[in-house]
């Protein structure tokens, strides 16, 4: 792996790194704010503000922990990349298919499969 290669790995895994624990504090701030709301409004109407408030804090966390998983992942690729020492083998985003397709008969359209067709030769 070259060295740009792993600059921006480690960029990236701070990067996450960072998005999760500003989306804590916020998670933080959410449930602070749900207590606050729950002590002052002990009605049906604050209960409903407050259930609203809990399933934001709920979003937040799952944000926060895909954020950390994704730092870990981005941390292990790094890694890897580095024990493996193959530059070429870390890619950036999903692998296009080649163009050496060919067509394998002249049909056209839909055609549905079957067990023994006859270019099987099981009639």
């Amino acid at each position: 792996m070259t060295a740009p290669q792993q600059f921006a790995l480690r960029r990236a895994q701070q990067w996450s790194a960072a998005v999760a624990g500003a989306l804590n504090g916020i998670t933080d701030q959410v449930e602070a704010a749900a207590r606050r709301l729950a002590d002052g409004w002990p009605d049906a109407r604050g209960r409903e503000w407050t259930e609203r408030l809990h399933v934001l804090q709920r979003a937040l966390e799952g944000h926060a922990d895909a954020a950390t998983q994704l730092g870990r992942v981005i941390g292990h690729a790094a890694d890897d990349q580095a024990l493996s020492g193959d530059p070429g083998s870390l890619g950036y985003g999903p692998l296009l298919g080649g163009t050496g397709g060919r067509h394998v008969d002249d049909r056209r359209g839909v055609t549905i499969p079957r067990l023994n067709d006859e270019a099987d030769g099981g009639g």
